[in-house]
């Protein structure tokens, strides 16, 4: 092969070459000598063929400027030195107790975010339209629904501690995730990870205001919703979970409720259930299920099984309902008064299936429910039970997404029905 000739003197060489970086040499395929395409020239045409699957180069223009911001520097000791030096100094500007809510978190939010500053330098087509519609769509799907409760018991009820000690914050903040998006606030979990003694105590007398007075600031109460898509059409709503992002400082105060609620919560919650319980996952229900499962084959004994979903139930669980299961575990007084939310177990009666000593009749994941009977008409009584219960409180099964399945050696039916809707 060659890439330049004369023939007058019967000349022929290969003195042409197409020059690759090494990290391209792997994509080139193939390089040939292309005859008949040179014009008044002495010199072939030399082509290279690459294979490329990688994303083509911006075009030639002005070049993009990407800001990073470390804020992983604030775990780095001048940093933190820095911040927790403002953080100091308004503190000590500070004189007494700021009886506001608002006053107090105002100066403690101003000062860690100028501190971490000085530290580590029908189809819608319209924008208002589109907008306008997730707003009718989020307002009705986290519209609480309100249960008359009452508030009748004072703070002597439960015999713990209400003032919240700095180690309860500390426990709460060194759990926080790093690289997370800010809140309204402009708070990040670096900031407060980065707080040294004096940043927690303020924290901590601030969270002991809002226990106080029942109150929490504004920000703490506003959220961003970004929905996320899950599947489907992309231009129904229904088919996006909405993430709130909410207020960091907030989030720390009601991680600090939650645990003094779980201790109270915890020994009183059902074996069966799982989900947002330590040491109890989704494989501690397949190991049961299974058990189940060998259990009624050994005995040649029918499994039937209703697997239910509840329809938006995070989002939707009515708040009167939730404060009486609250009282109903001995959660009263000044714990329940400012606490927004709290991840506790939903009774769910059922019928129940022997095996041996051992009776199982439903097992349950957060918001998903497994019920088990041993026939047909047992199972359909237990969801007439479970339908009517998320009724009265305010809940809704989900028809589509619920299940029957039958565990039997031979061939059997399963017809389940919920308010003339049979399941699939």
């Amino acid at each position: 092969m060659c890439t330049w000739h004369q023939d007058a003197l019967g000349r022929r060489s290969m003195i042409d070459f197409v020059v690759v970086s090494s990290d391209l040499r792997p994509h080139v395929v193939d390089t040939w000598v292309k005859r008949g395409v040179e014009l008044s020239t002495d010199h072939h045409l030399v082509v290279s063929w690459l294979r490329w699957w990688r994303r083509m180069p911006d075009r030639p223009g002005r070049p993009k400027r990407i800001v990073r911001v470390f804020w992983e520097r604030l775990a780095e000791s001048p940093v933190r030195r820095s911040i927790n030096s403002h953080l100091q100094e308004s503190f000590d500007r500070v004189l007494g107790e700021a009886g506001d809510i608002e006053s107090e978190w105002t100066m403690f939010r101003a000062s860690i975010v100028e501190g971490a500053d000085r530290g580590d330098s029908v189809l819608l087509t319209s924008t208002r339209d589109v907008v306008d519609r997730w707003k009718e769509y989020f307002e009705d799907l986290l519209k609480p629904t309100n249960m008359p409760f009452s508030e009748e018991v004072g703070p002597g009820d439960l015999g713990i501690d209400f003032h919240i000690s700095g180690a309860e914050v500390a426990e709460v903040v060194t759990k926080l995730l790093g690289g997370k998006a800010p809140r309204v606030d402009e708070i990040r979990p670096e900031f407060l990870k980065a707080l040294d003694v004096v940043g927690l105590s303020w924290l901590t007398r601030l969270f002991n205001i809002a226990w106080t007075s029942g109150a929490v600031p504004l920000d703490w109460q506003t959220g961003v919703v970004v929905p996320l898509f899950k599947k489907g059409g992309r231009r129904v709503c229904s088919n996006y979970r909405g993430i709130t992002l909410l207020s960091l400082p907030g989030k720390v105060y009601s991680g600090v409720l939650e645990r003094r609620v779980r201790r109270i919560v915890e020994p009183q919650i059902q074996e069966e259930k799982c989900g947002f319980r330590p040491g109890c996952g989704t494989v501690d229900q397949l190991y049961s299920l299974s058990r189940v499962f060998e259990g009624a084959w050994e005995f040649a004994q029918p499994v039937h099984m209703c697997f239910v979903d509840l329809e938006k139930a995070f989002d939707c669980v009515p708040r009167g309902v939730l404060w009486g299961v609250l009282r109903e575990y001995g959660v009263s007084g000044l714990l329940k008064r400012p606490s927004a939310s709290c991840t506790i177990s939903v009774r769910v009666w059922s019928a129940l299936l022997a095996f041996g000593d051992l009776r199982i009749g439903s097992l349950l994941f957060a918001d998903d429910v497994v019920l088990l009977a041993s026939s047909a008409r047992d199972l359909q009584l237990s969801l007439n039970r479970v339908a009517a219960a998320c009724e009265v409180a305010g809940m809704k099964m989900s028809t589509s997404k619920s299940e029957a399945m039958v565990l039997n050696q031979k061939k059997v039916e399963c017809l389940l029905r919920v308010k003339e809707e049979t399941l699939p």
